[in-house]
């Protein structure tokens, strides 16, 4: 018999077997998600998801800008430009 996820309390996550972890994460309704399941959240994205070929060929690197590690830094450089 599988654990429930009553049983799983105490449990490390590594002791946890991956089909309860799917269950609770995949299939549970989350407020952040506006009551939805992450399912139900990705398979809204996907449609709004472009694909690999679509990203790559509206790619221009020339139009990359390079963004320093320090913000303060940043924001003073983007100012001169």
């Amino acid at each position: 018999m599988h654990p429930t996820v009553k049983d799983q309390i105490g449990m490390k996550p590594s002791q946890s077997p991956p089909f309860i972890l799917i269950d609770y994460n995949w299939h549970r309704p989350h407020s952040s998600l506006g009551g939805k399941t992450p399912l139900e959240r990705v398979c809204e994205l996907s449609d709004k998801t472009p694909f690999k070929d679509e990203v790559t060929s509206n790619y221009n690197s020339l139009k990359e800008r390079i963004q320093e590690h320090n913000y303060q830094i940043d924001l003073l450089t983007r100012k001169l430009k």
